[in-house]
């Protein structure tokens, strides 16, 4: 974070993409937020969203970087990154608390408190915690539908279900050393399905229900949202990238030509009604004859993975997420992928749900030229990542003051007097089934009543 001569929060983000790297710089003007520097350059070092090269894409951040600086006249020193890929999964964590009085108010210091606690659950050894996220709040019986809805309540037994988000340490490690390999400070990194989503999504859509799906280069992201809660986070490991290596190999094209074709002529629905094209490829060399390619068989190429690729989404929202209404909620996709000629009509027909294009540009502020070049939904991300970067910004002073208090005494009562819970659901349902034992005590007391009346039994007879 910077602080001007004005004294305005500028924070600086990183998006690192399979295809891209996005640099920008902004505020928080009001409501509506302000980009004062941005730079884009070809991604080097990046599978499917994970860092592999470090010195590679540590040099395609320097670059981007240096231009942010020159463009907002300001100097650089730390940044908020996202993460995604294959390596990141969220658990499941159900905090109960029995508060000491149901006659307090329960303030936001205490729930920042009890989220902060959830960092301490454990994890695989090789695994780091990089988020907490409510998924259901349940107080004295009555859901709440957010932490703010929850603060200034009153009650006696509180229930918080938490989505834990946790990624693998090497990938962690790579994007560190990526970042100080650019002479940077890693300031916090967050989880590229709600950066998308924060950029994309109305709160209306929030708390309807909405499937936000993100069609990056080499993966597709998907976060499912309901009442105002995040419910499911997912990651699809094919994206744009697949479809054009499906046209590099189905006419034994270069990937330029490839991803040309793409971009310009195809179209993610084979309609036998279109008039069919011919495209034709200049040849690489003299002795080769140019390749000629029906557009009908282009676009069918383009259907088939797209097709796949919702396949996959659909199970996430079905099967993994469980959700059986899906025709309650919206789809919103974005990403360079969300640019495909036809593909809002393919999603609406694959997942039978209604859809939409998701521009970021919806909170960004409407004046100057600078905020207009981010209408297209490439930027999705990015512009994500600066929205919950001044957003943490602002709420960081308190957020600090409690992981003081809980590093310095972790068994601190003011929540309440036991510390939190962790529920494993399945093995509470097998415990319900389970015959509850007699008390040991209240037996053994029993027998030994017994034995004292036979002893005398006997001695009397």
């Amino acid at each position: 974070m910077i602080q001007n001569n004005t004294m305005k929060q500028i924070v600086s983000v990183i998006d690192i993409g399979t295809t891209k790297i996005v640099a920008l710089a902004g505020e928080k003007i009001g409501d509506v937020y302000k980009i004062i520097g941005y730079s884009v350059t070809v991604s080097t070092g990046v599978k499917r969203g994970n860092v592999y090269n470090v010195n590679k894409t540590g040099e395609s951040i320097k670059k981007v970087i240096a231009d942010v600086e020159k463009q907002a006249n300001i100097k650089i020193s730390e940044v908020y990154v996202g993460i995604a890929g294959q390596n990141i999964r969220t658990i499941i964590n159900s905090a109960v608390v029995d508060r000491p009085s149901f006659n307090e108010i329960i303030t936001k210091e205490e729930i920042e408190r009890l989220k902060e606690r959830q960092f301490y659950i454990p994890v695989n050894h090789d695994e780091k915690i990089l988020d907490v996220i409510p998924k259901q709040i349940i107080l004295d019986d009555n859901e709440l539908y957010s932490t703010e809805e929850l603060e200034g309540c009153v009650g006696k037994k509180l229930i918080i279900k938490y989505n834990i988000v946790v990624g693998k340490q090497q990938n962690i490690s790579s994007i560190e050393k990526c970042i100080e390999y650019a002479g940077l400070k890693l300031k916090q990194i967050f989880l590229e399905p709600l950066a998308s989503s924060r950029a994309v999504l109305e709160k209306e859509e929030i708390d309807k229900g909405v499937v936000m799906i993100d069609i990056g280069g080499g993966t597709s992201d998907i976060a499912v949202f309901s009442k105002g809660m995040l419910l499911h986070t997912a990651v699809i490991p094919f994206g744009g990238m697949a479809i054009t290596q499906d046209i590099e190999k189905s006419f034994n094209l270069t990937t330029s030509e490839a991803e040309n074709l793409k971009k310009n002529y195809s179209q993610a629905i084979s309609n036998e009604t279109d008039e069919i094209k011919e495209y034709v490829i200049k040849p690489r060399s003299e002795d080769k004859e140019p390749i000629v390619i029906d557009s009908s068989l282009l676009n069918n190429v383009v259907q088939a993975r797209m097709e796949e690729i919702l396949g996959f989404v659909d199970n996430e929202i079905t099967t993994v997420a469980g959700i059986k209404d899906k025709q309650k909620y919206d789809v919103v996709i974005t990403g360079g992928g969300s640019m495909l000629k036809h593909l809002n009509q393919l999603v609406k027909y694959c997942l039978a749900m209604d859809s939409r294009i998701g521009y970021p540009n919806i909170y960004l502020k409407s004046e100057g030229t600078e905020n207009k070049n981010f209408a297209n939904p490439q930027f999705s991300t990015a512009i994500g990542l600066l929205m919950l970067a001044l957003e943490e910004c602002s709420n960081n002073q308190i957020k600090e003051n409690i992981t003081l208090q809980i590093n310095k005494n972790y068994t601190d009562k003011a929540i309440s007097n036991e510390e939190p819970k962790i529920i494993d659901e399945e093995k509470e349902d097998e415990n319900r089934k389970k015959p509850k034992k007699e008390n040991n005590k209240i037996g053994k007391k029993l027998i030994d009543v017994l034995s004292d009346i036979f002893k005398n039994s006997d001695s009397e007879m």
